[in-house]
């Protein structure tokens, strides 16, 4: 994993929409290369550079056990994004347990998950 953007000193009570917001409108802010999006929770909207799941489909891998297959794209992608913030998840328990805090945002390449 590469640290692309780290933002700190907001209060941990912060919403996340608010510390996204500020990071996305200062001038040395987070920035999305092209071709690049961050995986980013179904409370935030898909646009350029940011990937929300399917709200009302199929999502955590718990719904995946047992041969269960997806049966659409909704789907597909939905399992994808979440195996992709489950790998996140462990990583920031794994950094949470040494102590530390850090905010991580991930870069996917879209070619690793649309199938040409």
């Amino acid at each position: 994993m590469m640290f692309t953007f780290v933002f700190p000193r907001w209060e941990g009570s912060t919403s996340n929409s608010r510390v996204f917001q500020d990071a996305l409108s200062r001038l040395t802010g987070m920035k999305v290369p092209t071709g690049y999006y961050y995986l980013v929770d179904y409370g935030y909207t898909n646009d350029e550079g940011f990937l929300a799941s399917y709200r009302g489909t199929r999502y955590h891998l718990s719904e995946w056990r047992d041969g269960y297959t997806p049966v659409n794209h909704e789907e597909y992608f939905n399992m994808n994004h979440s195996s992709a913030r489950n790998v996140i998840e462990r990583l920031f328990g794994l950094l949470n347990c040494a102590g530390q805090s850090y905010e991580v945002h991930h870069f996917i390449n879209l070619k690793h998950i649309v199938k040409s």
